[in-house]
């Protein structure tokens, strides 16, 4: 009886590994700009260094931006800070999705701009270069 108790158990287990949901591909901070990610150009349209976030982020002025990439494909990070220094975003969710809010201040402080699902343009003048955080918002 407890051979067979045991073997069940083994094989429920087994079970709940095999059906555990795969992990997310997308990564926050990973250099890659993907379905999901609000990403942030050093330059207007779409040019110079990226940095791509997926969860909110409450101070730009920690994050580096990615330049390029290593040979094995992955994004190597500049000197230049995020904070105060982002020109044009894009917002990579589908039509329905979150619009990316990116804020003057850190911690989403002073005004905020609101970027709608799929769309890309240059920061407005008064938040070009003066970027500090940012969110998502329905």
């Amino acid at each position: 009886m407890k051979k067979i108790l045991l073997a069940g158990l083994a094989l429920a287990a087994t079970c709940v590994l095999v059906s555990a949901p795969a992990a997310q591909a997308n990564g926050d901070r990973n250099g890659r700009c993907e379905n999901g990610d609000l990403c942030l150009r050093y330059n207007s349209n779409n040019a110079g260094p990226w940095m791509d976030y997926w969860t909110q982020d409450m101070s730009h002025h920690d994050d580096k931006f990615f330049s390029s990439y290593d040979a094995n494909g992955n994004a190597v990070k500049s000197n230049i800070t995020v904070g105060n220094n982002a020109a044009w975003a894009k917002n990579h969710t589908s039509p329905g999705g979150y619009y990316a809010r990116i804020c003057y201040n850190s911690n989403l402080g002073g005004d905020c701009w609101n970027l709608a699902p799929g769309a890309s343009a240059n920061l407005p003048s008064w938040l070009k270069n003066n970027n500090a955080s940012n969110t998502w918002v329905n």
